[in-house]
């Protein structure tokens, strides 16, 4: 999914900050490669920034709000460019990230339905590295189908199979 799908002619936070970097660079009668030495930055890195194509770093607006005299104007763009970057959909998130105490990523332990089938668990099964708990591997092949076969392919409680046939 792309994120940064925007258009050059629609004024968007990233467009409206290089633009912005630009007039005032042009208003100072200043090339890329002059700004640049002035603030210390790469005059690539400039010009990716006036292009839209990169938002620049904190601490490229600080030292360009402090170069133009702009009272943070800069800072306050990137910081609705960066806002912006968020989709709807994660901005939820990204917000109580700030306030957790801890993140936590889980993964799933099970092995996805396609790989559920009699045919394939028993060969699939062998192929686990031993269990660092007890050190123990899943057996060989022929243990792991034996183990497959006993087990029935059915579930506990309500007796389906969980296996699938072809």
């Amino acid at each position: 999914m792309e994120l940064n799908n925007e258009d050059d002619d629609r004024a968007t936070p990233r467009t409206v900050l290089g633009r912005r970097l630009r007039r005032m660079r042009e208003t100072a009668n200043l090339s890329q490669r002059a700004l640049a030495d002035k603030v210390g930055y790469p005059h690539t890195y400039i010009s990716r920034v006036e292009r839209g194509e990169q938002l620049p770093s904190e601490a490229l607006t600080e030292d360009l709000d402090t170069h133009f005299a702009t009272d943070g104007l800069l800072a306050e763009l990137l910081s609705m460019a960066l806002d912006a970057s968020i989709p709807d959909y994660g901005r939820a998130v990204v917000e109580r990230e700030g306030k957790a105490a801890r993140i936590q990523v889980f993964g799933s332990s099970l092995i996805p339905g396609l790989l559920q089938t009699e045919d394939y668990a028993p060969c699939s099964a062998s192929h686990y590295p031993a269990n660092p708990r007890n050190g123990r591997t899943s057996g060989s092949p022929r243990e792991c189908a034996a183990n497959v076969s006993s087990k029935g392919g059915k579930h506990r409680i309500t007796g389906q199979s969980w296996m699938r046939r072809h």
